[in-house]
Order: C-alpha cells, then structure tokens, then sequence
C-alpha cells in the first residue's frame, strides 16, 4: 500500500514538473547555457578595438580623397584656364612676328636725309651741303633770355617802329649797351612807363635758316 502511494505521488510530483523540463518536449526552447571565457573575450575586445582604428583611418582617408578630389577640380579648372591663356598668347606672339619680319622686309618709307658718300655731299631737309665745307651744323633756330639796358639816358633814347608806330604787334629798334641796336617784337603799345625802364627782359630767337637774331619784348 505504501508502495502504491509512493508511485502515485511521484507520477503526481512528475505531472507537474512535466512543462518545467526539457526531457520529453519537442520544439521548444532551453535556456541558453553561457561559459565565460577570458582569452576568447580579449581576443573579441581586441578585435572590436582594431576594427573601430580602421574605420577611423577609412573615415580620415575618405574625407582625404573627397577634399584632394575638390582641390583637383580647381587646379583642372585653373589649367585650362591657364592654356586658354597660352593659346592666346601664342596667337600673339605669332602675329607680333609676322609683322616685325614684314617691317623688317620694308624699306623705309620716307627718307629726310641722304648722304652721298661718292661726292661726299649730304642732304639736309632737301638742301645739298659740302661735307669738306661744313664747321658746325647749328640748329634752326635757338631760343633764350636775355637782359638789355639803355645805351644812354632814356631821354635820348630813339624807338624806330617798323611798319608804322600804330597797329600791334610790331617790331620796335632800339639801342642797347650789349647788343647795339636790337629789333624788338612789341605785341602791346609801347607806354612811357616801359620807355624809362633802365633794363628790358627779352627773348632772344637766333635763326640760322635766315642768318638774323630778332628779339621779343617780355618785361
């Protein structure tokens, strides 16, 4: 009887243990069972720290080529810029050449002065010169200032008007202390204040074309 009640029991205990096991189930879950291990897990550890570095570094050198990427556009940019450039300033070189090669390949267009070394003659301005007789060829004209004085005392002094005394400007004669008689271009009235002046500015023109020095009154 014992027995038979200790048989029951257990089936009993074991009908309601029954869900609770993994005996005798079909298809369905266990727990998993997890056992540490240190080597494996500083392997793992060590293997995340590598690859989270390499990632770094792949980031770094994207950023990298994206920028080289951008700056190469730019200097593309800039070189074709800079051969546009080029052809441009070659065009002109070569138009420059053409044309100091024509100049170059022409004679002059007009010739001023000629000098005929056979006769030994030269020509200046259309008019044939000795060279055997030339000294000194003298400008055509010079031009500077000079300072005259009365030769006397004014009241003695003649003004000799050329071409009448009325009508300006005229030429005007006078003596001077330096320079004798000179002829003087008046373009305003000669007044009596300029007539008793002890000393008169002039500006002297020497013109070698008609071999005469005249004069032109300034002050």
């Amino acid at each position: 009887m014992k027995n038979k009640l200790l048989v029951i029991m257990i089936l009993i205990s074991g009908a309601f243990l029954y869900p609770f096991s993994c005996e005798g189930q079909t298809n369905l879950p266990c727990d998993p069972v997890y056992v540490e291990d240190p080597i494996q897990e500083a392997k793992i550890n060590q293997l995340q720290k590598d690859l989270s570095a390499e990632l770094d570094k792949n980031d770094a050198l994207v950023l990298q080529m994206t920028t080289l990427s951008g700056e190469l556009e730019v200097v593309k940019a800039d070189l074709s810029n800079l051969q546009i450039i080029a052809n441009t300033q070659g065009e002109l070189i070569t138009v420059l050449e053409k044309d100091l090669a024509d100049c170059q390949a022409k004679p002059p267009a007009t010739v001023t002065d000629t000098i005929y070394k056979e006769a030994d003659y030269i020509t200046v301005a259309g008019k044939q010169y000795k060279v055997s007789d030339i000294e000194l060829i003298k400008p055509f004209k010079e031009i500077d200032t000079v300072v005259v004085s009365h030769c006397d005392s004014t009241k003695y002094t003649k003004w000799f008007h050329h071409g009448g005394i009325s009508g300006y400007p005229h030429y005007i004669s006078f003596s001077t202390k330096e320079y004798s008689m000179v002829k003087v271009l008046f373009t305003d009235s000669l007044t009596n204040e300029i007539k008793v002046q002890q000393q008169y500015t002039l500006k002297r023109i020497k013109d070698y074309s008609k071999a005469e020095t005249v004069y032109e009154f300034i002050n």
